[in-house]
């Protein structure tokens, strides 16, 4: 059997699948590698779209989020069909402690295929006057 191949792991504000045709393409919105926080520890919600590409069958696909420090904080997983391609969204609900760079780790049957940075910075604090403090 042959494995697909992991061809993007990106953080997504948003995905849309086209239900008004039978191709059900898929639309990112808006990628970004960084995230914004008024204080810590600070509540995220995070999309990531993997992109998978070829294999024959059913696989298992996993998705975890480690801190500045390598420890998991969160993790979701899902179930896929080889296909030419095949984009799954996973969606991460946790809690980040600092700022720093966080990693995102996709797995495909249990074996890493991507590690890829995703840095969590704080706002600066402004002024009443518009300037930063």
């Amino acid at each position: 059997m042959s494995n697909p191949s992991l061809v993007a792991l990106v953080p997504v504000e948003d995905m849309l699948v086209s239900l008004g045709l039978a191709d059900r393409r898929v639309t990112l919105h808006r990628l970004y590698t960084d995230l914004y926080a008024a204080t810590f520890p600070a509540r995220a919600v995070i999309n990531v779209a993997a992109i998978f590409c070829g294999g024959v069958g059913d696989y298992t696909a996993e998705a975890i989020l480690r801190d500045p420090m390598g420890r998991e904080i969160a993790r979701t997983s899902g179930v896929f069909s080889a296909a030419a391609m095949h984009t799954h969204l996973f969606n991460f609900q946790a809690v980040i402690e600092t700022p720093g760079v966080c990693r995102i780790d996709g797995y495909l049957e249990g074996d890493l295929v991507s590690s890829v940075p995703l840095t969590v910075t704080l706002l600066p604090v402004r002024a009443a006057d518009g300037v930063e403090a």
